[in-house]
């Protein structure tokens, strides 16, 4: 029988890459089109789709976790090349 194990934080990033600036744009674009989703499905005429509510809110939150990630680490990356703890 397996044991509950204690998550292991990753290493500090050493430097910021092509990918990590693409995360970003990522994240802040998947909350942009979870806005939009938002305001077209509730000014649009007609039933509002439940469906389409919870993509929404999906793009948004994924946004969100994403930009949390990329601060976090770019906190991480500029306390490891300044000496200092995060």
């Amino acid at each position: 029988m397996r044991t509950a194990t204690t998550r292991r934080s990753l290493p500090p990033p050493v430097k910021f890459t092509f990918a990590d600036r693409y995360r970003i744009v990522l994240g802040v674009l998947a909350i942009g089109i979870g806005i939009v989703m938002l305001y077209r499905m509730f000014t649009m005429p007609g039933p509002t789709s439940l469906p389409a509510l919870f993509v929404a809110l999906a793009f948004i939150g994924f946004g969100a976790h994403r930009s949390w990630m990329a601060r976090t680490r770019y906190r991480e990356y500029r306390a490891h090349m300044t000496g200092e703890r995060p």
